[in-house]
């Protein structure tokens, strides 16, 4: 639940279909990364 609300921005940002799921570790292995995924994998891409 502590989650939700900081995957608000991220979720405009990137929409993603699980969006309203309650964001699981062992989700994120399937498709829904959490933000610091999804930050430290653009941060990799950049570089």
């Amino acid at each position: 639940m502590m989650n939700v609300p900081q995957m608000m921005p991220f979720h405009h940002a990137y929409p993603r279909p699980q969006v309203t799921a309650p964001p699981k570790k062992d989700t994120s292995m399937s498709k829904p990364m959490t933000f610091k995924e999804v930050l430290t994998e653009k941060l990799s891409q950049k570089r």
